[in-house]
């Protein structure tokens, strides 16, 4: 079944057959190093009227194993999890409201639930995990999640205060009672991002096709890769009330909405766009101005590579004074090249380049030390070119 599903996921490009419900699975803990149970986050996806999450192993150990006993694997191995509801009996079954139990007498201020399977309750929500509190009952996301405390981004200890009497909000969107109840089967169209959360984490609605409008507060600082991947978002804008808002179209009243970016005319420039740019408002508009010169050239290149020229101040002088079309007649597959290394090395290919003298305003100069017609930075692009083309290309 892993080896179907993940063909269906097909690398990020979701294909006919699965569709990704826009919800995503949390492991043990927040932090970055502690992802032992299910990743930091495993998006959720739909397939043959079963939930499945998809899994990325970061094993602690090669004896590390999940709950029913299959091996992690290697780190980044891929497992897709079946996704499987906790059944309960409600003991005071007799005392619901009537909306619940038609035959309730309505007395009852609390459920009183017994699992009929055995749950883990020792999965810790605390943030940090390595004080005299971490391993607190208490602080049991599970236990957390049935008395209505929002246990996405847990920022204090849950404490013993949070017992089943004293709960948290039930009226939110991350409690059991809204799982259990919400049996709605109806396609995602529009979407806010719970203020909650501070990120949207990689494949979050990766194939989500039928979602036309996500909002996302002001507190959001990262969106993950391939989290959009297959939709058709056209626009971000920022709401009159501060949200981003990422739409297929814009608001019938212009006054309703600021900072039009047209993604696609960006996108389009840099090769593994991310979009985590649309929420960096001071690079926003340098890059925008950067995709928009690319575009006119016909030109694109690797993202990450954008990006260092943006942060560097290096896109006037590599807009000026680099030959887009030797690149393209020399080198069409150059995109293909740099994408080929790891992103840290994409950014010394950078630095070699820039210190190469791809981006430099100067002439050359002859053999007598007199200043020519001719570019440095065309003869450092031809010099670069060779480079590439060599079968051991080393940057390091």
């Amino acid at each position: 079944m892993s080896r179907t599903l993940e063909s269906l996921y097909h690398g990020g490009k979701i294909q006919e057959g699965i569709v990704c419900t826009g919800r995503w699975y949390s492991g043990n803990g927040q932090k970055e190093d502690n992802k032992n149970y299910a990743g930091k986050h495993s998006p959720e996806f739909e397939y043959q009227g079963q939930r499945y999450a998809r899994v990325v192993s970061y094993p602690k150990g090669e004896e590390d194993r999940y709950s029913d006993g299959t091996p992690y694997g290697k780190q980044g191995t891929i497992r897709w999890a079946k996704v499987e509801p906790i059944s309960f009996v409600i003991k005071n079954w007799d005392e619901m409201p009537k909306s619940i139990n038609p035959k309730g007498n309505g007395r009852a201020k609390y459920f009183d639930l017994r699992a009929e399977e055995a749950i883990t309750s020792n999965i810790p929500f605390y943030p940090d995990e390595y004080d005299q509190n971490s391993t607190m009952w208490q602080n049991s996301s599970i236990r957390g999640f049935f008395n209505g405390i929002d246990v996405r981004n847990i920022q204090s200890n849950g404490n013993i205060e949070y017992g089943a009497n004293r709960g948290g909000n039930f009226t939110g969107e991350c409690n059991f009672l809204n799982e259990a109840f919400n049996l709605s089967r109806e396609p995602m169209i529009e979407y806010t991002i719970p203020d909650s959360e501070t990120e949207i984490p990689d494949d979050a609605f990766n194939g989500c096709i039928t979602l036309k409008k996500l909002i996302m507060h002001s507190g959001i600082e990262s969106i993950g890769k391939r989290a959009f991947d297959g939709l058709q978002f056209k626009y971000a804008y920022r709401s009159k009330t501060g949200e981003l808002v990422f739409a297929q179209d814009l608001p019938r009243n212009e006054n309703e909405y600021t900072d039009v970016v047209e993604i696609g005319k960006i996108a389009k420039s840099f090769d593994g766009f991310d979009y985590s740019i649309l929420v960096q408002s001071d690079k926003l508009g340098k890059i925008t101005e950067f995709s928009e010169i690319l575009s006119k050239n016909k030109f694109s290149i690797p993202y990450v590579y954008g990006l260092a020229l943006v942060q560097n101040g290096k896109t006037k002088s590599f807009t000026e004074n680099s030959d887009f079309r030797f690149f393209k007649n020399e080198l069409p597959k150059i995109n293909d090249m740099l994408l080929d290394f790891p992103e840290e090395e994409r950014l010394d290919f950078y630095k070699f380049a820039s210190s190469l003298g791809c981006f430099s305003k100067e002439k050359l100069l002859d053999k007598k030390g007199k200043e020519t017609e001719v570019p440095l930075a065309q003869k450092a692009s031809s010099l670069l070119a060779i480079i590439l083309k060599t079968d051991k290309m080393k940057l390091r």
